[in-house]
């Protein structure tokens, strides 16, 4: 499994991380991130990892 670490500290970050995270689903199928994100993207994306 592939894991990703990752700072998305503002909105408009979090946005393009979520187009990021849709090509990493397609090319790896389970992932993890670290990092700072908005958590909401754990739920989406059926992530076990929460952002710090």
């Amino acid at each position: 499994m592939k894991t990703f670490l990752v700072c998305a500290l503002e909105p408009s970050a979090n946005l393009h991380l979520k187009e990021v995270l849709k090509a990493y689903k397609k090319d790896f199928g389970k992932f993890e991130i670290h990092g700072i994100y908005d958590e909401s993207l754990c739920k989406e994306f059926d992530l076990n990892s929460r952002p710090l």
